[in-house]
């Protein structure tokens, strides 16, 4: 059929070019050993920065959610004019509400390794007087860490809290 081999050519020989234009596509060997080679070096470059933000940003999530239950069994105790105990553990926050010999849970919430971190020292409960103040410890820490980030709350017995990163 006329034109029908490459370039329009009737001819049946093999012409320098016919076939230039799938021959010339891709990358050469050493093009993709060089490109994955400073992929491979970039990624192991960033990848600690990376994973060191992350745990410092599990690490302030885990410190915002122990300081505001800290807040909210506070504020508990005073509306609704009676004692409150706030236990922390691992895996939960746990907010009671005392009355009388019984006590009644106000929530239940996910604990700090929600967040993936670890609460360093175990279990932690907090108890609150009806107009707001700690009943007990003087003052208390409650240290999370992650990777090689850290933090602190830090309550005092008049109900301040403060946070520390490391």
């Amino acid at each position: 059929f006329p034109g029908s081999t490459p370039h329009g050519r009737d001819d049946g020989t093999w012409h320098p070019g016919a076939y230039s234009c799938s021959m010339q596509r891709g990358f050469t060997l050493p093009e993709v050993a060089v490109t994955l080679t400073l992929v491979a070096i970039l990624t192991g470059i960033t990848t600690p920065t990376l994973v060191a933000a992350a745990d410092r940003g599990a690490i302030r999530m885990g410190l915002a959610q122990l300081k505001g239950a800290h807040q909210e069994a506070r504020f508990a105790a005073v509306l609704y004019d009676t004692p409150t105990v706030l236990t922390v553990e691992a895996d939960a926050l746990t907010l009671r509400a005392i009355r009388g010999a019984d006590t009644v849970v106000k929530w239940r919430r996910a604990g700090p390794t929600a967040w993936g971190v670890t609460l360093v020292g175990g279990a932690r409960s907090f108890r609150f007087s009806p107009v707001g103040y700690s009943i007990g410890a003087s003052n208390a820490t409650l240290r999370i860490e992650k990777g090689s980030a850290s933090g602190s709350v830090i309550i005092s017995r008049l109900g301040r809290v403060r946070i520390e990163m490391r």
